[in-house]
């Protein structure tokens, strides 16, 4: 059993509940603050400021790191993306504290498939071979812009009057230390258990990429984990800590299982939509502890035991992706259907990590609380 966090630092964790993001909120106050993400904003502006308390990759990691450290997402391909959309996501949304601005905002429940493929997009952005670099990295930039993301929702849970003080600020930086939680520690657990052997220093590395992202999205360093080690005893105190989940919880998880049905736009995608909602809830089954599945409502399904049964499929294509002759084929091959997935789904749709103008649903905890639409 992972240890947990000493006491006074688990304090401190407990407090970011309480702090947001100022620098951000007020760069997402600027007229045009994400077009101006794309060129030099005017010195001493909120964005300039953001951007000034950003350091370079390299204070926080070495070039071979940066260079490395994505790697481990590319050669497990599409078990990584189970890993994923079955695993890290749905425990993410578990968290009913944490799940409340996505209610709100309605941007996952109305459009899950997309929230899914954004979140992929993210992901292979930041995992590129200088991804990260700061000012030119396509990953450090969609960082940026989903911090700016935030900021926008926090200023707008605030102005709605719907936001309870219960919930601590919104998008806090709690939650964002377990959102860098769900793509790391929540990601290396899901792909152990689908079999994937994960090797120590590969998994360190992917941590060590993934805590200069956290940086970038204004994690401050009090309670962002400085290894992997102090990363899975700070998700040990998250889930030892975590209420159970909410009827939030259940419409968020209900909405990306069955997105891959409800989104379909003809008979064939359809068909493959069933095949894919099979595969998610099967995935969940393998990927998730028992007892959040349950408390999760996810059905069971026969796909479960057709996954469990492949899991010796998987450790022979982990094991290509282990051996040195056959490593750089599979982290380009994962690489290039990361993309393939990410480019179809995103087809002539708006860009990528848009911030929301309104809030467009409401949390089941908020009085005669019912999606909107």
């Amino acid at each position: 059993m992972t240890a947990l966090l000493p006491t006074h630092a688990f304090a401190l964790l407990e407090a970011a509940r309480e702090r947001g993001d100022p620098l951000a909120d007020a760069a997402a106050q600027q007229p045009r603050a994400f077009a101006v993400l794309e060129h030099a904003p005017e010195p001493g502006s909120p964005l300039a400021q953001m951007l000034a308390s950003i350091d370079p990759a390299g204070a926080w990691l070495d070039d071979d790191t940066l260079r490395r450290g994505g790697e481990l997402l590319h050669r497990t391909g599409p078990l990584a993306l189970v890993a994923l959309a079955s695993g890290s996501l749905l425990e993410g949304y578990a968290d009913p504290r944490g799940n409340k601005p996505l209610a709100m905002t309605g941007q996952l429940e109305r459009r899950a498939y997309r929230r899914l493929q954004e979140t992929a997009r993210f992901l292979l952005l930041v995992c590129a071979p200088g991804g990260m670099r700061a000012g030119h990295g396509a990953g450090w930039r969609a960082c940026v812009r989903v911090r700016l993301v935030h900021g926008r929702v926090r200023n707008l849970l605030r102005a709605s009057g719907r936001w309870s003080s219960a919930w601590g600020e919104p998008a806090n930086m709690h939650d964002t230390v377990g959102t860098l939680m769900m793509f790391t520690v929540f990601m290396l657990e899901g792909l152990e258990r689908l079999g994937v052997a994960v090797e120590p220093l590969e998994a360190e590395r992917y941590y060590r990429l993934f805590r200069y992202v956290g940086h970038v999205l204004g994690i401050d360093d009090t309670v962002l984990p400085i290894d992997l080690d102090h990363a899975r005893r700070t998700t040990a105190s998250i889930r030892a800590h975590r209420p159970p989940p909410d009827d939030d919880s259940r419409a968020l998880t209900h909405a990306l299982l069955h997105a891959p049905v409800h989104d379909a736009a003809s008979v064939p995608e359809r068909l493959l939509g069933v095949a894919l909602r099979s595969a998610l809830v099967g995935g969940a089954h393998l990927v998730l502890a028992p007892e959040l599945v349950a408390a999760l409502q996810i059905p069971p399904t026969p796909t479960r035991h057709l996954l469990r049964l492949a899991r010796p499929l998987c450790a022979a294509w982990d094991r290509i992706g282990h051996h040195r002759r056959t490593r750089a084929w599979a982290v380009r091959s994962g690489e290039r259907m990361w993309r393939a997935y990410v480019d179809y789904g995103l087809r002539d749709q708006p860009p990528p990590f848009a911030a929301p103008d309104d809030l467009q649903g409401r949390s089941r905890a908020e009085p005669g609380g019912r999606s909107v639409g």
